[in-house]
């Protein structure tokens, strides 16, 4: 999960830089950032940095809404919302509690055997299909974006 955010955030930006319309809004930025860039080019990359790097960590939700907000890309089909949803809450479970099970897990997942503290396990199995659920949305997402944004594909 965390390897599908970085490389989304690696994709966001370089939509941000090949057409930087894409970061209108009311956001601010300090007259001490510009003055600290030496062209237009390292003030959008400044900007787009700045957006990328303020999106939650560990949301699916908040990165497919950027997405759709900014790409008019669905992140994820309406099929795969829950897998990815399920992922990012494992995620979140072994970021923040070491894979313990807690009470913010036990809501979310009732379908659990789980109790709280107790250590989630995840099988090879199962690694290797969340890897190949993840494959398969970004190259969905990779290719739209390319043909959307003529982005060179050597950069992703």
């Amino acid at each position: 999960a965390d390897t599908f955010e970085r490389y989304l955030s690696d994709l966001l930006i370089e939509i941000h830089l090949a057409q930087p319309n894409t970061l209108k809004s009311e956001s601010r930025v300090t007259a001490e950032d510009i003055l600290n860039c030496q062209n237009m080019s390292e003030v959008i990359k400044l900007i787009a940095d700045k957006k990328v790097g303020h999106l939650p960590k560990g949301d699916s939700k908040e990165f497919s809404k950027y997405i759709k907000r900014i790409t008019k890309i669905d992140l994820f089909l309406s099929a795969e919302q829950p897998k990815a949803d399920e992922v990012f809450e494992i995620r979140n479970l072994y970021t923040h509690s070491n894979g313990l099970v807690d009470a913010k897990f036990l809501r979310t997942n009732k379908a659990s055997e789980l109790k709280a503290g107790d250590e989630h396990m995840t099988s090879l199995d199962e690694l290797c299909e969340t890897f190949h659920f993840f494959l398969n949305i970004l190259s969905r997402i990779d290719s739209q974006a390319v043909q959307k944004y003529r982005l060179s594909t050597s950069n992703l």
